[in-house]
């Protein structure tokens, strides 16, 4: 529990140092969410605020977030050691298949707009944490097709917002996380 107070209160005082919106009132009561994933002793908490508006004591509604104020923080040690913490994207969230190696964390975010962008970063975390891999690309995806790869698909066609993503046509390109050590 106080690690969880401690990364709530890191995110907070973070969060006026990164917020890169105006429109965000920080003085409005936040509401913050964790997602958790534990891989090889790495603790991964993403944290980011429950709701993108939120009341103020007044009535009125504002932004309480914007596509850059998610946290990811790393631990080891049951929180004892932190060992990685940067700003992710929109919405970011932990790839739970069974299909990939325990030795990699995959997440997913969106920067932001219509059609623009999703973004992937794999972590490995055996022997050593180290993110391996990160890529940002419009109206992509990326599947776990093996015990150490990926497919990261982007789409070949221009303005995606038009036509429903089942009909998305993607230039595969298979990842091979294991030669990304």
């Amino acid at each position: 529990m106080k690690t969880l107070v401690f990364l709530a209160t890191l995110l907070l005082s973070l969060s006026h140092a990164y917020a890169g919106d105006d429109r965000i009132d920080l003085d409005a009561e936040r509401y913050l969410k964790v997602n958790s994933k534990v891989s090889n002793g790495y603790r991964f908490d993403l944290i980011e605020p429950k709701d993108f508006y939120a009341p103020r004591t007044d009535g009125t509604t504002v932004e309480a977030t914007n596509y850059n104020d998610s946290r990811l923080i790393v631990t080891k040690d049951g929180g004892k050691e932190l060992v990685f913490t940067e700003s992710v994207s929109y919405q970011p969230s932990f790839d739970n298949n069974e299909v990939l190696s325990t030795d990699y964390v995959l997440l997913r975010s969106m920067t932001g707009g219509g059609s623009c962008c999703d973004e992937v970063a794999v972590y490995r975390t055996n022997p050593t944490f180290k993110k391996i891999y990160e890529k940002v690309l419009p109206a992509a995806k990326a599947e776990v097709v093996g015990l150490h790869e990926i497919n990261v698909m982007k789409s070949s066609i221009w303005n995606t917002a038009a036509i429903p993503r089942s009909q998305y046509r993607y230039d595969d390109k298979i990842i091979d996380l294991g030669k990304l050590r």
